[in-house]
């Protein structure tokens, strides 16, 4: 089935197995089944409206409207949300069940859903179990940690981004199990190195591309259990430290030299560990999934992306973990979720709801708390509730709201402060086109006394350097940072191909292939096959 995307206006392919999965998760209410529609946007178009309602980077402070006491927030103090901290949001005394509305048929849809979740008092940061890592957000039990997104079981790691159980690290973008790691992408189990690339079990090493079991080597590619290594040349002990000293005394040209390394060594085609009939990029011990990006463990999923946890017949979905049988989410768990964003606790058939935990049965609610059979935050009886969703539904298809989801007027942040500026930059003009807010850039002021304080080179924003971060630094014989943190995740990002496919030829066997890298990329791009004869 052709479409034309209602956003871009591209065409895009709607197979027969995603008609027949909307067939499958269909929810039936009142016995009557409420069949979803096939999507108007394309898949790029859909993942960028779920992107705009999460905002992982963009952090504000402000106090809570609850206990009054100093808050680190992803709202900004001009929205017009009341903004509980975590403490008081998670309190058992309160209730969001007191906000409960009748559902007016006269009306909309989400013009009431709105409504709604600017009445809900709104979890002001998503951070749980942590010590001493308050400006964190969509972490889980971090300790002694700053300014580290989307990052689980880490202590003394800060400006990093998809860090999980690491210690002591610092500016790094997907990295699992690191020591000692600084400006390290998509590594595992690395120590001690830094400026590293798509590289596992590493020690010792600096400015190193797609190596493996590597130690004490610098600027160096496509290595396996090497040792004492300078710019892929084998050296003895002694002359490798006094290489790696003299390129340490003159880090600008060390830096500009870790540019070029990797540019001649063959890249994968796609980065797919213990997969089975996947096609996607960056995707681990995984099965039956297509279009999937930084994942592991899914089975029978497509268009999945940022899902670390079991994921099991599931598609458009961005950020999830222990998910099956759910359509267009965004940081969701449990099962048979549609169309709902920050539900990580277990829960079941919800669907246009936002941060209602471990709930099921639920119909446009917002922050309901073991709740079931609630449509707009009121309770009904198993039986009223079935008939009531059965009515709705067929309102939304009426007024055609039915199988639609994350509506740019509706988000509750600003185009630029969300994850869809990261993947789909846009300016302020082509956001506002598309229906989304955006917010003025305000450059900060150095608070009177603080030490170490650094003016970005790129922006002039100010930013501090930490007593435990010249630690680190000195600890390892790394340059001072000139640049704001948030120009080096840009930066970071940059380095990471996208999330996208294109065809392209084998460099060497000239075979067609999908890749990560535009076939207008520079770097030598092998498919599987080549790629392993190449390096091992």
């Amino acid at each position: 089935m052709n479409q034309s995307c209602k956003s871009c206006a591209k065409p895009f392919v709607i197979e027969p197995e995603d008609l027949a999965f909307l067939d499958q998760i269909s929810p039936v209410y009142d016995g009557k089944k409420c069949a979803l529609p096939a999507p108007v946007y394309c898949p790029a178009c859909r993942q960028q409206r779920r992107m705009a309602y999460r905002n992982e980077r963009t952090l504000y402070k402000r106090n809570c409207a609850k206990c009054q006491k100093f808050l680190l927030s992803v709202y900004s103090p001009e929205k017009p949300f009341t903004v509980y901290c975590r403490d008081c949001w998670w309190a058992d005394d309160w209730s969001a069940m007191n906000y409960g509305q009748e559902f007016d048929f006269n009306r909309p849809f989400f013009e009431q859903y709105f409504e709604l979740l600017k009445k809900v008092p709104q979890l002001g940061i998503i951070n749980a179990l942590d010590q001493n890592s308050d400006y964190t957000n969509y972490g889980y039990q971090n300790k002694d940690c700053y300014l580290l997104f989307t990052a689980d079981f880490n202590e003394k790691c800060s400006y990093g981004c998809f860090v999980w159980h690491s210690f002591d690290c610092y500016d790094n973008l997907s990295l699992i199990e690191g020591q000692l790691c600084y400006e390290c992408i998509d590594c595992v189990k690395c120590y001690g190195s830094a400026y590293c690339f798509e590289s596992e079990n590493l020690t010792d090493c600096f400015g190193c591309v797609d190596c493996r079991n590597c130690e004490s080597c610098f600027g160096s590619s496509g290595l396996r259990q090497k040792k004492y290594y300078f710019f892929n040349q084998a050296c003895s002990k002694e002359d490798y430290g006094q290489k790696v000293a003299a390129a340490k005394a003159n880090w600008p040209e060390t830096l500009r030299r870790f540019k070029e390394v990797g540019k001649d060594t063959p890249r994968r085609n796609l980065f797919l560990v213990q997969c089975e009939n996947v096609l996607g990029d960056h995707v681990k011990n995984s099965k039956n999934c297509s279009y999937c990006f930084d994942c592991q463990e899914l089975e029978d999923c497509k268009y999945m992306t940022n899902s670390p946890a079991k994921c099991e017949h599931c598609q458009d979905i961005e950020g999830a973990g222990f998910l099956a049988w759910s359509y267009q989410c965004a940081g969701t768990a449990g099962h048979h979720h549609l169309f709902t964003e920050h539900q990580w606790t277990t829960g079941s058939n919800q669907i246009y709801c936002s941060y209602s935990m471990a709930s099921s049965n639920a119909f446009g609610c917002v922050g309901v708390r073991k709740g079931e059979y609630v449509i707009l935050n009121k309770q009904y009886t198993k039986e009223d509730f079935e008939k009531m969703a059965a009515r709705i539904v067929e309102h939304m298809q009426k007024t055609g709201e039915w199988g639609d989801s994350f509506l740019p007027q509706y988000t509750r942040f600003a185009y630029n402060e969300t994850l869809a500026q990261q993947y789909y930059p846009l300016t302020r003009e082509g956001a506002e086109r598309l229906g989304y807010s955006w917010r003025g850039e305000v450059l900060e002021k150095p608070e009177a006394g603080l030490e170490n304080v650094v003016l970005c080179e790129v922006t002039g924003k100010p930013f501090r350097l930490t007593k435990q971060e010249l630690e680190f630094y000195k600890k390892l014989g790394l340059p001072l940072p000139t640049k704001h943190p948030e120009v080096r995740m840009k930066e970071r990002d940059a380095k990471r191909n996208p999330r996208l496919l294109w065809e392209r030829k084998c460099d060497h066997c000239g075979v067609s292939m999908p890749s990560s890298y535009s076939p207008d990329r520079p770097e030598v791009v092998y498919c599987e096959k080549c790629y392993l004869e190449a390096v091992y």
